[in-house]
């Protein structure tokens, strides 16, 4: 199984348990990507275009999200530390 230092991106969403339903895997998703989605609306608003790609390892329960390399660097900070800041709180 796949650890955190295995998936090489910022944003990690980290699925705990040992009876991890595809129910509960996919509303797990769902809500993370839905977070991301709205904080990248957001900060973008100014005409910023951010585009975000997943890292996944077989057999995983870690989903990690990474930007493009063209997305700009002050956009994808910012998305980054609200994020994990919302995710914290």
């Amino acid at each position: 199984m796949a650890v955190l230092d295995d998936i090489d991106t910022e944003l990690t969403l980290e699925i705990d348990g040992r009876n991890v339903t595809p129910e509960m895997f996919l509303k797990s998703v769902d809500a993370f990507f839905g977070l991301l989605k709205a904080v990248t609306q957001d900060v973008c608003r100014n005409g910023d275009r951010v585009s975000w790609r997943v890292q996944v390892k077989a057999g995983s329960n870690l989903v990690g999200v990474a930007p493009t390399a063209s997305s700009p660097f002050r956009a994808v900070n910012s998305i980054t530390e609200i994020a994990k800041s919302g995710i914290q709180s």
